[in-house]
């Protein structure tokens, strides 16, 4: 099975099933074509999904689904779960209890009820001392560190495969001399690179375009406005799960590539070099589809 059926048979998103994968805890047959790794899930794959999926329904963390499923003590990880999900709901249950106190009072702003829950001693919250904005999906801090980390060797590799990739290209042109040196004037690429920061990611998506290449595409606000923002090929990939939604990231460096002779038509080659109007360029989805691509991100992952 592929994964679009097996997601089809488990209810579970794509995200959810690559998720999975990274995190070692699923381990279907797969083969290497062309680059990119093509996974074919078995009976036993899909026998196993569903178990991971009733466990994360019932709030076991990754961590906890990998030992059950691996031969972990079972009866201890559930006690543990038990334990902490009452601490949960006593917690719950006294700030409920200390919020009803104060409902009905007509207070007259948000500074004023503050005020008045300081008066009611509420205990700090554990979290605030270390907070996880951008939080998704019930990750924890620990589990989008280690999907970030993922994600940075997979770009680093990535660039280097496009380092390798362009230097052949290099040599191909260089052995075709003369031929077609017009034609290929006309058609390669010129770029314009800026940093737009800070940027904050929202409904992100993996699309194919019509040339087959894997686009990961997300709505991005930026000081110059909201773009489409595209993760081509491979950075695509490794930034599939680790993209995080709602989180700000310090900046993100975006590339426009336009073919030589569409920027002359588009009249934006000065003296060789592609100038770009970004707010103007930023402001077209199909301009951005097209041509642009976030070639790195600023800032923490998590």
């Amino acid at each position: 099975m592929k994964i679009r059926e097996i997601c089809e048979k488990t209810g579970l998103t794509e995200r959810a099933v690559r998720l999975y994968l990274e995190r070692g805890l699923l381990h279907p047959a797969s083969e290497r074509r062309r680059g990119r790794t093509y996974h074919e899930y078995s009976e036993a794959d899909l026998a196993r999904l569903r178990e991971i999926a009733a466990l994360r329904g019932r709030g076991f963390s990754l961590e906890e689904i990998a030992l059950l499923l691996d031969g972990g003590d079972a009866d201890a990880i559930l006690a543990s779960r038990i334990a902490q999900l009452k601490e949960e709901a006593g917690r719950a249950a006294e700030n409920a209890d200390a919020l009803g106190q104060l409902s009905g009072k007509g207070w007259p702003d948000g500074s004023a009820l503050a005020q008045a829950v300081l008066r009611q001693g509420c205990p700090r919250v554990p979290a605030d001392a270390e907070p996880d904005f951008g939080r998704e999906d019930g990750l924890t801090r620990e589990e989008k560190r280690r999907l970030s980390q993922n994600a940075r060797k997979n770009l680093a590799r990535a660039s280097h495969r496009r380092r390798i990739l362009a230097g052949a290209a290099a040599a191909v042109l260089l052995a075709a001399g003369a031929l077609g040196w017009q034609h290929w004037q006309g058609s390669r690429p010129v770029s314009a690179v800026t940093l737009l920061s800070p940027a904050v990611f929202t409904d992100k998506r993996l699309l194919r375009n019509e040339d087959g290449e894997i686009l990961l595409t997300a709505r991005c606000r930026a000081e110059t406005g909201e773009f489409l923002a595209v993760f081509r090929g491979e950075t695509g990939d490794a930034l599939y799960s680790s993209l995080f939604l709602g989180q700000e990231y310090a900046g993100a460096t975006v590339c426009i590539d336009l073919p030589r002779r569409e920027a002359e038509k588009r009249g934006l080659l000065d003296g060789g070099f592609l100038r770009m109007p970004w707010e103007q360029a930023l402001s077209d989805d199909s301009f951005c589809l097209e041509y642009l691509s976030v070639i790195s991100l600023q800032g923490d992952f998590y």
